[in-house]
Order: structure tokens, then C-alpha cells, then sequence
């Protein structure tokens, strides 16, 4: 059966590969594994090291994942 896609059930993904893995290799390789998953990109940029210093975009990143060590238990953690 085809699932029919609305807006309720999208999901977004922001994809972040490190620095030095932004060549043309890495993102050829990235389009492919999404396309092979039927994972559709619909707009492709970057973002300055200023714009990402000055919006502490890693630092509010890393505090979601952060608080949620310091406010659960070990027992409780998410570990993969």
C-alpha cells in the first residue's frame, strides 16, 4: 500500500556533516544514501562560523543533550 504523504506526517532533518568532510565527495555520497532511502532534499546551504558563534546555535545543540544527562537518572538515559 502507498502511504500518502501529508503535512502532519513529513518529518524535517538537518543534516551537519563536520567541516572537513564538506567536499564534493561527502555531499555526492550523502545525496545518494538519501535518495536511496527515499529521502527528498529540498534546499541545500551553509552556515557561517560568526552566524553559528553569534546564535550559539552548537551550544543550544549540546544543551538539549546535556540537560537531559543532568536531569535523568543513568537509568533512565537513552544510551544506543
Amino acid at each position: 500500500r502507498q502511504h500518502q504523504r501529508s503535512p502532519a506526517n513529513l518529518a524535517h532533518l538537518l543534516s551537519t556533516p563536520q567541516p572537513h568532510a564538506v567536499t564534493d565527495a561527502v555531499k555526492g555520497l550523502v545525496s545518494e544514501q538519501f535518495a536511496a532511502r527515499n529521502i527528498k532534499i529540498v534546499s541545500e546551504g551553509s552556515i557561517a562560523a560568526e552566524t553559528i558563534d553569534s546564535n550559539k546555535l552548537i551550544d543550544q545543540h549540546y544543551y538539549a543533550i546535556a540537560s537531559k544527562a543532568t536531569i535523568l537518572p543513568p537509568s533512565e538515559l537513552n544510551v544506543p
